[in-house]
Order: structure tokens, then sequence, then C-alpha cells
């Protein structure tokens, strides 16, 4: 149980969180909001290419047991027809808000992922999840103390009847994208070919960085077939797989105050749709 004086400090720390421009007022009306604003604020969270940020370390950090046992969790929900990667990577990188994506720790995300998913297609409910983590915040109500958590299950479940996508079938043996090979047609593009970046609105979801929206290009590897990762994402079985490539940019074109070599490049996966020919 917690106190007042406990639950306002708490309240206190959340009330620094900040989302909204500084010129702009929380829950704004329509006329402060002009379509730049309204643009920004559509932007996915995870797409953070050429954002203001200070330099920092790179660190190859060892992954803690909970975030290998994360790792395994998600791809077995993939291997048993659950989800597809690109549908976690939505709900667990977009579909969060800036604030969780931006405080919580990458594999923290990846379980926050596997509750939404578990429970929008209906697997458990709400209140199941709930008492199951009260349930397991008592059993190691005075810390782990350098121990591992122990995996109890609560019971063990009939799986024949659970719904299932049929990609972990059709995939076995072959891979994925491999299983969408002579699906797309004809490549509309070649290597070498100039190319616009389509500056499309990208709402929702979307794996084309925005630094390179509006970007001319050459493609420098005509890559594989699969659907595009705004549909992949939505869990749409029925999407038309198109052609992936490799484009490649000069580093001068995509930054304005770039001031490294002229022959500094920079290389991102497009799919075909976000692509046309200069």
């Amino acid at each position: 149980m917690s106190s007042a004086a406990q639950r306002a400090e708490q309240l206190a720390l959340i009330s620094r969180l900040k989302t909204t421009f500084p010129e702009v007022s929380e829950w704004p009306m329509p006329d402060e909001v002009d379509s730049r604003h309204y643009w920004a604020y559509q932007k996915t969270v995870h797409d953070v290419g050429g954002e203001l940020q200070v330099p920092l370390p790179y660190q190859n950090k060892q992954e803690e047991q909970w975030e290998l046992m994360t790792y395994v969790l998600c791809e077995v929900l993939g291997w048993r027809g659950i989800w597809v990667s690109e549908e976690r990577r939505r709900i667990g990188n977009v579909d969060v808000g800036r604030a969780i994506y931006l405080g919580l720790p990458y594999y923290s995300r990846w379980l926050w992922a596997v509750g939404r998913v578990l429970i929008e297609k209906g697997y458990i409910s709400w209140g199941e999840l709930t008492d199951r983590l009260a349930e397991v915040q008592q059993r190691y109500a005075g810390g782990l103390n350098g121990r591992l958590p122990d995996a109890e299950a609560k019971f063990e479940g009939d799986g024949s009847a659970v719904r299932r996508n049929t990609h972990h079938r059709e995939a076995v043996g072959i891979g994925d994208p491999q299983i969408y090979a002579g699906k797309a047609g004809p490549a509309k593009f070649a290597v070498g070919d100039r190319v616009l970046v389509r500056d499309l609105p990208a709402m929702f979801y979307t794996r084309t960085p925005e630094y390179c929206r509006g970007a001319h290009g050459v493609i420098a590897e005509v890559t594989y077939e699969s659907p595009a990762p705004e549909d992949e994402a939505w869990d749409r079985e029925d999407a038309a797989p198109e052609w992936f490539y490799i484009v490649r940019f000069k580093q001068r074109d995509l930054w304005d105050t770039y001031t490294g070599p002229a022959t500094d490049t920079l290389q991102t996966e497009i799919p075909e749709r976000w692509l046309q020919a200069v």
C-alpha cells in the first residue's frame, strides 16, 4: 500500500515528461496546430534518424537473463503463428508513444508487445495478465537477491484450438523472405538506376526513414521480394509482395550541414512503393 506522499511523489515524476511542442498547449484547439505541426505529431516514434542528439559512446553491452528470455519468448510466438516479426516491431516500437519508446529499455518494449498482442488477439484477458503479474510480484516481493526467477507454469494448455497465421507453416524449410520469391513480378528498378524517394504520408507505421524522403539516390542492390512493412505490420497475410532495394545516397545530399568528404555515402533498404524513377 502506498501513502499519499508516495503517490504525490510518483505523480510529480510523471508530470515532468513532456511530449508536446512548447509553443503549443496540451490538448490544443484546432487553430493552434498548423499542417507542419500535424505531420510532426503523426511521425512514428521509432523513426529517429537525423534528430538532434548529443554524442553517445558505443557500448557493446551483453544481454541480461531477462532480455535473453524475452527474445526467446518473442521468437517462439513467431514460430508458432501468433504474430510476424514486423507486427511485433509495430506493437513494441511504434504503438507505444515517445515516452515509452525513449524511456524504456529495448527488450522492455518487446515484453510490452507480448502483452498487447496476446490481449488484442484474445489469447488472454487483461484480468488474467494482471492477476499473473500481481502473483509474480508477490512471489519476489523481497527482490531476487542474485537469484534467477523461476519459470512456474500455471497450467499446461491445449493449443489445438489456438488461432494462428499460416506464415509459420508456409515458411518452414524455406525461410522469410524466400517464400515470396517470384511473386512480385519484374523489378521496376535495376542496379545503377537513379531514383527519388517519395515523400508519402507515413502515418501509423513505416520503415522508410524520414531523412531520405524527397532525396535522390542510386539503386545499389535489388534484394528480395516481400510484403511492404506498412502492410505486414498489420497482420495482413494477403498483402501483395513487392521488391525491396538497397538505395545509396550521398551524405551531402541528405544532411544540409554535412562537412565530410564528397564521396561519403549512406545506404538503406526501401520497398518499391516508396521509389520513383528520376
